[in-house]
């Protein structure tokens, strides 16, 4: 089975019943390998299985990806698509180094599996900061996370969430594990024609930046 992010060996079984305006069906996919891209990483599937019916979804998978010192592993089991997350490592390292050694690959976070949503709520105040938005602003959110590296050569990684409320007028946070308070921030923009827009932002600590982008063609 080819996905955007890579490709599973799987077996399906299961069964299906009933008229098409009202079928009953339950499928189960056996997941035995496979190799999945990241970050620039490679993951190899370990194990798993994808169950469905007409109520419900249930995905229960193992994905390991190695890296010089240590393997990666990640499970996620539940609703795929808010899955209960485990990410360790063998041999034991702390959490938020792991998340770090991973996106700092670069390369896409996204696919079947977001993993970049899945590793942005990992971290307590990154995961916090998503739900809160969301609760607040009852709205489709787009998240995406990336590695970052400061003037001090400080690693650390960001997640950006931005949503459109018109338009004309967007909302956008930013946490990062940073100690940079420009790095974390909450901000806004209006785009006053197709190619001018004025935006803002509060930073961590409380200093705040307004920037005016213009965009067009020149002839000098």
């Amino acid at each position: 089975m080819y996905l955007p992010e890579g490709y599973i060996y799987s077996s399906l079984e299961g069964y299906a019943k009933g008229k098409l305006e009202d079928l009953e069906y339950k499928f189960r996919l056996s997941l035995s390998g496979g190799e999945l891209k990241y970050f620039n990483n490679k993951f190899y599937v370990k194990s798993g299985s994808f169950e469905f019916d007409k109520k419900s979804k249930n995905i229960d998978l193992t994905i390991a990806s190695p890296l010089p010192d240590y393997v990666i592993l990640i499970d996620l089991k539940g609703d795929p698509e808010y899955p209960k997350v485990l990410l360790s490592s063998e041999p034991p390292r702390e959490t938020r180094k792991v998340i770090t050694d991973l996106v700092l690959g670069g390369g896409e976070s996204q696919g079947i599996i977001s993993l970049g949503d899945i590793l942005a709520a990992q971290i307590p105040q990154i995961g916090s900061l998503i739900k809160g938005v969301e609760k607040t602003l009852g709205t489709e959110l787009s998240v995406s996370v990336t590695p970052q590296l400061d003037s001090f050569g400080e690693a650390g990684i960001s997640a950006r969430i931005s949503t459109d409320i018109t338009d004309r007028f967007s909302l956008e946070y930013q946490r990062s594990t940073l100690k940079n308070p420009r790095e974390s921030y909450v901000g806004g923009s209006v785009r006053i024609t197709s190619g001018t827009s004025v935006g803002g932002r509060i930073n961590s600590d409380s200093s705040k930046e307004v920037r005016l982008r213009f965009r067009g063609k020149f002839n000098f």
